[in-house]
C-alpha cells in the first residue's frame, strides 16, 4: 500500500465485494485528543484512506473534490473500527465507519 497515513493507521483492507470494499484498523492511545476519545480527524483519515484504497476498483477518473461528515458516536483507545465504502451513484462515495460492537461512528459522503 502506498498510502502512508494508511500506514501508519494500520489499515487492513479485509474484502472488496462488488461495490463494497472494507478495511479495518484499531485505535492507538496516541489517536485521542484531550478527552480520551479519538480524534475526528483519524476517523476521517481512515475513511478516506479506505476510500482511497478502493477508488482503482470503482473508477478511473479524477479524484474527490468534496467531503461531507457527520460524526455520530465516540471512540477508544484499542477500539477495533470498519469502514465500508460504496458508490451508490455515479460520482457519489458514502463510506460508514463503525465500532466492532456495530455503533455508528461516522457517515462520510464524497463527490467526484
Amino acid at each position: 500500500m502506498s498510502d502512508k497515513v494508511a500506514e501508519r493507521f494500520g489499515l487492513k483492507i479485509i474484502d472488496a465485494v462488488n461495490d463494497k470494499f472494507r478495511a479495518q484498523m484499531t485505535i492507538g492511545s496516541d489517536m485521542v485528543n484531550s478527552l480520551n476519545i479519538c480524534h475526528g480527524g483519524v476517523i476521517f483519515s481512515f475513511a478516506q484512506s479506505t476510500l482511497e484504497a478502493f477508488w482503482p476498483l470503482i473508477s478511473a477518473g479524477d479524484r474527490l473534490c468534496q467531503y461531507s461528515v457527520v460524526f455520530l458516536n465516540s471512540c477508544k483507545p484499542g477500539d477495533e473500527i470498519t469502514a465500508e465504502a460504496s458508490s451508490p451513484t455515479e460520482n457519489v462515495y458514502d463510506v460508514t465507519v463503525r465500532r466492532a460492537d456495530g455503533a455508528v461512528l461516522a457517515e462520510i459522503r464524497a463527490n467526484g
